[in-house]
């Protein structure tokens, strides 16, 4: 049975604040997305290629949205064996900001929204 440690944030509208591990494939899942998402690559000891160091990329301006979308679904493929078990779908947009743009993160498992990220 799977066992995970649960880790949500306290602005989470979900959060349990009881739980410290949980058996959910779905929360599993989104959680080892988010990791991907927030780590920087060479952050973790022994996995040089792991995390998307996605602040770096988003304010490059040679990096396209889809060129973002396909580095963070390769993550999620190498890292997130368990994501087979799901549709997993990741939109990425820019939009011009007053002062800087604002690149929007949405990734959805099996068409439901599940995670959404504003970075400005």
């Amino acid at each position: 049975m799977l066992k995970e440690i649960y880790c949500k944030t306290a602005n989470d509208p979900t959060i349990q604040p009881e739980l410290l591990e949980h058996g959910d494939l779905y929360e599993a899942v989104l959680s080892k997305i988010r990791m991907i998402l927030f780590t920087r690559k060479g952050d973790v000891l022994g996995e040089p290629d792991f995390g998307t160091s996605i602040e770096d990329y988003v304010f490059e301006t040679k990096v396209s949205a889809e060129d973002l979308k396909k580095m963070v679904l390769q993550q999620i493929t190498t890292y997130v064996p368990e994501s087979e078990f799901f549709n997993v779908e990741v939109v990425i947009s820019f939009k011009q900001g007053v002062t800087n743009d604002i690149c929007y993160i949405d990734v959805k498992l099996n068409g439901t929204p599940a995670i959404g990220i504003l970075l400005k």
